[in-house]
């Protein structure tokens, strides 16, 4: 079939294997030659020691402090951390002004490339990330945008950042040595608007099955919370149940406090992500995994060996995961249930809740805490990280009808969300293709692979 795209009239050999051939005009070059300015933060001391010298906000103020977590986000919007005017003023070798590029140097977000907007309010940057601005007679900022973006360079970025230690990370030099190859000036701006648009349309078609996965996960949702707080008849008379969040609950049933009907274990085993193996004696249930989550089964294959074996700490099969500590107040309290017969170990940042099956069937345990899971986010302090402790725990109560009519429910549940959870599945391939789309097309067009001059009116 004839692809839709074209190429350029001519072209040279590079002289670098990946990238091979590139337009007759086109030049080659690196991060290093064209840029104008690259520094880091600029302030002695980490995140965490600043907290002597700045006040931060989680609400609107003087400035934006501009973390290595909000390279995922729209700075244009007011979430985020905010510091005062005085604060400001202590980080000023750090301020942005908007139109800087900035790259995080170390961690999982390391190569994560980043245009700072142009905004009316002050921002300062945060550890752990580059600040670069390239020279504005060579390349512009909007097709450095794409440059930035694109699978070449991150590929490049990445491959550095994890070809030196376990911990991924980032230098100046592996910055500056990131090759890529631009046209003029002006052709620049006719790609970077022909990718605008291009893109635009393919993020339209990903934001409407995002919006469709939402509306699924709101109607998922729905489904456990009306059934495991009213039950599956809806003549059933009701009465008061006494709990403000729960309240009218079924004639017939009982409400307990989370202690009464669970045991409740913190988890302290300290197993690390680069601890983890394909294969081994208990399944570690560490907390970057688990949150991810919503049922540990077969396809959960993250292991650690005796060695971190503690009796308080083992997982059993129908007991339930909660995050008891998340850089998000949205994956607070996020629950997951543990669906293998292999013994497990729980991991830090995360409570285990036991059920006692004599009051509770498990799963049914599990479904409710997808319902309580919301009201434990009221009891979250912290400002980087976010966190609820076990006494909170026991201040949240849930509603439990027969044993019998527990594992109806279960099934009923169950039955539901299947086929809710297939459609969930198919919207999440359609974006994942979605974006190799984007992500190919982005790279074939600043690469030199198509020739878009014509395609912009």
């Amino acid at each position: 079939m004839k692809s839709k795209y074209k190429s350029y009239p001519s072209y040279r050999d590079s002289g670098v294997e990946w990238l091979g051939k590139i337009p007759e005009h086109w030049t080659y070059s690196k991060f290093g030659f064209l840029k104008t300015v690259l520094t880091d933060y600029t302030a002695n001391g980490s995140f965490a020691d600043l907290a002597k010298y700045v006040t931060y906000r989680d609400e609107e103020d003087y400035a934006r402090l501009v973390r290595l977590t909000d390279l995922r986000k729209n700075l244009k919007n007011k979430q985020g951390v905010w510091i005062d005017k005085d604060s400001y003023e202590f980080l000023k070798k750090s301020a942005l002004f908007g139109g800087e590029f900035l790259m995080a140097n170390v961690g999982a977000y390391a190569g994560l490339f980043y245009q700072m907007p142009y905004t009316s309010k002050p921002a300062s940057l945060a550890p752990n990330m580059f600040m670069a601005k390239f020279n504005t007679k060579k390349v512009s900022e909007h097709f450095m945008t794409y440059i930035g973006i694109s699978d070449s360079a991150h590929k490049q970025l990445r491959l550095k950042a994890t070809s030196s230690s376990a911990q991924p990370k980032l230098n100046k030099d592996d910055f500056k040595s990131i090759k890529f190859v631009y046209p003029s000036l002006q052709e620049q701006q006719t790609i970077a608007t022909y990718l605008d648009k291009a893109t635009a349309k393919i993020d339209t078609l990903i934001e409407k099955q995002t919006k469709l996965i939402e509306l699924l996960k709101e109607k998922r949702q729905a489904v456990i919370s009306t059934a495991v707080t009213r039950g599956l008849d809806s003549s059933v008379p009701m009465k008061d149940s006494g709990v403000e969040w729960l309240g009218e609950i079924p004639e017939g049933w009982k409400y307990y406090r989370i202690d009464w009907v669970s045991t409740i274990i913190r988890g302290n085993t300290g197993f690390k992500k680069d601890e983890l193996l394909n294969n081994g004696d208990y399944l570690a249930l560490q907390y970057g995994k688990t949150y991810k989550v919503d049922e540990v089964n077969e396809a959960f294959n993250f292991y650690v060996n005796n060695e971190f074996y503690k009796p308080s700490q083992v997982v059993h099969h129908g007991d339930t995961i909660l995050i008891s500590t998340s850089e998000t107040v949205e994956d607070l309290g996020h629950s997951c249930f543990y669906n293998r017969n292999e013994l497990g170990l729980i991991g830090g940042e995360q409570i285990l809740l036991k059920p006692n099956t004599q009051l509770v069937f498990e799963k049914y345990l599990y479904y409710s805490s997808k319902v309580f899971s919301s009201k434990l986010k009221k009891y979250a302090s912290g400002l980087k990280v976010f966190r609820f402790n076990i006494d909170d725990l026991k201040n949240v109560f849930i509603s439990i009808p027969l044993i019998s009519e527990q594992e109806k429910i279960v099934q009923h549940i169950d039955d539901k969300t299947s086929k809710i959870d297939n459609l969930i599945n198919k919207a999440t391939k359609a974006i994942d293709l979605l974006k190799e789309r984007r992500t190919a097309l982005i790279s074939a067009v600043v690469t030199g692979k198509i020739d878009v001059r014509g395609e912009v009116g």
